[in-house]
């Protein structure tokens, strides 16, 4: 039976890597009480009884009215995201390109030849997680969709299970076992950074990193930069007051692990430790934003920022 595009099962299906779980999850929440949304995390139960394979394809050729794909280095090369990019590419030869929106979380990535010049494209650092949504919401509409307005009984059913996960929330985040997840976090965090740096044996194409350990510290040294990653925190059983910073230094014999000296800092982020809806450990930016980001992806993330600074100061002292 041919699939019936004037009345698909969903409004939008989101592909995404699953190191961004946490911004589908984000998107799935925002969107879900006017659109229906298929967010794999969400449709566990749907996908277990099938041939996942095949049902994701479904999903993205068939049974939505417009594909949202979170992009970053490394979609499409997954098992999931190659047949969903698959698919995708698949119904914007046979429908158009109007059904894709296609969100760039990392400027910096490397985009896909396929992908045209159009206005499917977003750069989520400009847009923002917001207007995003209105984007999103646009479109659906422009496809034929209809926009959902959220019943009382629906409004008050989602502030009760928002309400509910964020008693589960604090009562977690208050608690000494809390506090011990999040130290064991940190501690994967810097195994994270250790893993992305080269290590002495490893012949050192470009300017040689020297990483080193102290207390609740990493430091990262090269070319006159460091970086360091510290879990600060004030008591062994509790996250009062605890947080994580990440800086980078300029000129590396002006640093020390001493709280109280000034160094000469160029950057700092602070994050605080958190978990998501779906059980998700990692850490919270203390911006605007408050996106959530796993300890693998925030590594990446800074690594490549620490390795860019390093970069510049080489070609501009050429």
């Amino acid at each position: 039976m041919a699939p019936d595009m004037n009345n698909p099962k969903y409004d939008v299906a989101i592909s995404f890597l699953s190191r961004d779980n946490p911004i589908a999850l984000d998107f799935e929440s925002r969107l879900s009480p006017s659109l229906n949304v298929f967010v794999y995390p969400k449709k566990q139960d749907e996908v277990a009884a099938t041939d996942g394979l095949d049902t994701f394809r479904d999903v993205f050729l068939n049974q939505s009215r417009s594909a949202l794909v979170l992009f970053g280095d490394g979609w499409g090369s997954t098992p999931w995201t190659r047949v969903e990019e698959a698919a995708i590419k698949d119904r914007c030869l046979r429908d158009g390109w109007e059904y894709l929106i296609f969100l760039i979380l990392d400027s910096k990535s490397t985009l896909p030849k396929w992908l045209p010049q159009t206005r499917i494209r977003l750069n989520f650092e400009e847009y923002g997680i917001e207007q995003s949504v209105g984007v999103i919401k646009s479109r659906v509409q422009e496809l034929g969709g209809t926009i959902h307005k959220e019943t009382i009984e629906e409004f008050s059913a989602r502030l009760k299970r928002k309400k509910d996960f964020q008693e589960r929330r604090e009562r977690f985040l208050s608690s000494p076992d809390a506090a011990e997840v999040a130290k064991k976090t940190a501690l994967e965090l810097f195994v994270q950074f250790e893993s992305l740096t080269p290590s002495a044996s490893e012949p050192q194409t470009q300017f040689p990193i020297r990483s080193k350990r102290e207390f609740q510290s990493l430091k990262l040294e090269s070319m006159g930069f460091t970086l360091v990653i510290t879990w600060h925190y004030e008591a062994s059983n509790s996250l009062y007051n605890s947080r994580l910073f990440i800086r980078i230094y300029e000129d590396d014999r002006n640093i020390r692990f001493d709280f109280e000296r000034k160094w000469n800092k160029i950057e700092e982020q602070t994050y605080d430790f958190d978990i998501t809806e779906n059980e998700q450990i990692g850490w919270r930016e203390r911006s605007h934003e408050k996106r959530f980001i796993d300890s693998k992806q925030l590594a990446e993330q800074h690594f490549r920022h620490f390795l860019e600074k390093i970069q510049e100061y080489i070609l501009r002292e050429k």
